[in-house]
């Protein structure tokens, strides 16, 4: 499957994949390694919302 699909993410001068790999939670969960076996999901999901606060040791 070719990578161009004829499309991008920008919208109305709305640049969504920037805005998405430019947001300080996504950086927290991108450089970073969460261990969610045996969690449910809610619990998955407090354990990723709590790294949108703390410090990041990634360079």
């Amino acid at each position: 499957m070719p990578a161009d699909k004829d499309t991008d993410w920008i919208r109305d001068g709305h640049d969504f994949l920037a805005e998405w790999v430019a947001e300080p939670l996504n950086h927290a969960v991108r450089t970073r390694v969460v261990y969610t076996e045996g969690l449910t999901p809610g619990q998955a999901a407090a354990r990723i919302d709590v790294l949108g606060s703390a410090p990041s040791h990634a360079g």
